[in-house]
């Protein structure tokens, strides 16, 4: 029987830099190959994003993503994934030779006896040695980064989700996301690192990663830009009021009108404050989450004092300003989206008659967001 290679797998959580580690693994394939580290081809999703995996996982959890990615016959398409991800693999079995497979949908999506079960029994078939390898970031920083991500997403979300909220309840309890995947892969060694600069390698979230998947900080690798980085408060305001006004799905796909708003929102307000979380909010994360934490510090972090670092924003003094636009702010946003929707709509007219009107909506609505961002 040929020799089955190692493999790490990275699991997430969801906030803790997996889009600039995927980012890092697809732009590095070749020098990361020179030290015998591969990275499947066959399961990137775009990015380096490894979703098709969780997805043969548990196909019911992506309905949107199999949508969006239209796949019509999804027992063929996915039948043709995990073949050529066999034999992908089997292509550079060697003994010495080791895989990484990285999605955070594999934290955030996969929870059932059956996915996991199913996920287990792919990988064992393939693979000799199995590390997990698990980022996790104090529960009210997650939380507040998955609402901006929400936003983003196109979800309206006029507040923070209370840590009650099953999603955002699966991406903070760390203690319960070890305890599942320990009990479903009892042979794995894992990886549990803290998602704060001061605990990288080198203060830097891809040299700590280098690190745990073996490869020298000195290899001369590429680094991704950051990615995915949280909108500021008013850009946060900005698009809850879009999204509120215009649904996010249409028959079943992105509404046209989404594409790019984000972008342009976070464009011109990233200089911005970001949110800080109100007192009970703190209080409500810190204390829902106090036992879960409270676990991964014995079991996981023995040897420290504190999980996560205490510092002023601790306690935040309460904030007078409430989380809503001023009248005039949403006059003014209401017409910065009456031109973002003409920008968007069909016209018959040629690109040399548009040219001028469309210099002059670009100067409105730089005038328009400069008077918002005073």
């Amino acid at each position: 029987m040929p020799a089955k290679p190692r493999l790490i797998l990275h699991i997430g959580t969801e906030k803790t830099g997996s889009t600039s580690i995927q980012q890092f693994l697809a732009q590095n394939r070749d020098i990361l190959a020179e030290y015998n580290v591969f990275t499947p081809r066959s399961l990137d999703s775009g990015g380096g994003n490894h979703a098709w995996l969780p997805v043969l996982a548990d196909p019911k959890a992506f309905d949107e993503f199999l949508c969006r990615m239209r796949v019509s016959d999804v027992k063929k398409r996915l039948a043709s994934i995990r073949n050529a991800f066999i034999s992908e693999i089997n292509r550079c079995s060697s003994s010495q030779s080791s895989w990484i497979i990285s999605s955070e949908f594999l934290q955030s999506r996969l929870g059932s006896k059956e996915s996991l079960l199913f996920l287990r029994s792919i990988l064992g078939d393939l693979f000799d040695e199995i590390t997990i390898l698990l980022y996790i970031r104090r529960p009210i920083e997650t939380a507040v980064s998955l609402w901006s991500t929400s936003l983003v997403s196109g979800f309206y979300v006029p507040r923070l989700p209370s840590p009650s909220h099953p999603y955002w309840n699966n991406a903070c309890n760390h203690a319960r996301t070890i305890r599942l995947w320990r009990e479903y892969f009892p042979e794995a060694r894992f990886i549990i690192r803290l998602f704060q600069k001061e605990d990288f390698v080198s203060g830097d979230l891809i040299s700590d990663f280098k690190a745990q998947i073996g490869l020298p900080d000195d290899a001369l690798t590429k680094d991704p830009e950051r990615q995915n980085e949280s909108l500021s408060r008013f850009g946060m305001l900005c698009l809850c009021y879009f999204n509120r006004k215009f649904p996010r799905l249409v028959s079943g796909f992105r509404s046209p009108i989404h594409y790019g708003f984000w972008r342009f929102i976070r464009q011109h307000t990233s200089g911005l404050p970001g949110y800080i979380p109100e007192p009970q909010e703190y209080l409500d994360y810190d204390s829902s989450f106090a036992e879960s934490d409270a676990w991964v510090l014995h079991n996981i972090f023995p040897d420290r004092e504190f999980l996560w670092p205490v510092t002023a924003e601790t306690a935040p003094e309460a904030s007078d300003q409430p989380f809503s636009l001023s009248n005039s702010e949403a006059l003014l946003l209401d017409m910065v989206l009456e031109l973002w929707c003409l920008s968007k709509a069909p016209r018959p007219w040629s690109d040399k008659v548009l040219h001028y009107p469309r210099r002059i909506m670009g100067f409105i609505r730089r005038s328009v967001l400069h008077a918002l961002k005073a």
